[in-house]
């Protein structure tokens, strides 16, 4: 969870940076209204889970994450916001212009679901294909990384797959041999 002066920081910084801000929360993403015509925008109302604000206070529920949607800037911005609030927050690329801010991760994450679920890591498996993925991609006993994500990201020496559905269903029929 985010304290409301950290979240009214970031979305100031967003504004100088020229980039969208999106709270996350549990009902769903918050965006300021004067961004209800940005394509990307429409898109995600068209989901039915964004809605719009005017102050920070009409968000009734705690502010989870903050995502950036850049223009054509991410990579620019990206080291400034790592910098910035690294310390307190994971900072990480999650999309081609998005970047989010955020106090937890994907493999903190996933260490709480195998924990409540009483299941050693080594009996998981994560997919994904951007850099906010590689906490969790270690974290699980196998991490599949996508044949299409970042050439940086391939050095990690997870498994590659460009088909999630081939892959988990090799991986329940290995599990029913």
């Amino acid at each position: 969870m985010m304290e409301r002066l950290t979240v009214e920081r970031v979305l100031a910084d967003f504004t100088s940076w020229d980039v969208i801000g999106l709270l996350s929360t549990l009902d769903g993403f918050y965006v300021h209204h004067h961004h209800a015509e940005h394509p990307r925008i429409v898109a995600l109302l068209e989901r039915g889970y964004t809605r719009f604000y005017d102050d920070i206070s009409e968000i009734p529920d705690t502010v989870l994450q903050m995502t950036a949607l850049c223009s054509g800037n991410r990579d620019e911005l990206l080291p400034t916001a790592k910098e910035r609030y690294g310390d307190a927050f994971h900072v990480f690329a999650t999309g081609v212009q998005l970047f989010d801010i955020c106090p937890t991760n994907k493999g903190a994450s996933l260490e709480e679901i195998c924990s409540f679920l009483k299941l050693d890591a080594d009996q998981s498996w994560a997919f994904g294909d951007d850099e906010n993925d590689v906490a969790m991609l270690r974290a699980a006993g196998t991490g599949y990384l996508m044949k299409h994500a970042s050439e940086h990201l391939h050095s990690h020496g997870f498994l590659v797959t460009e088909n999630v559905v081939e892959t988990i269903t090799h991986i329940i029929y290995s599990l029913t041999l």
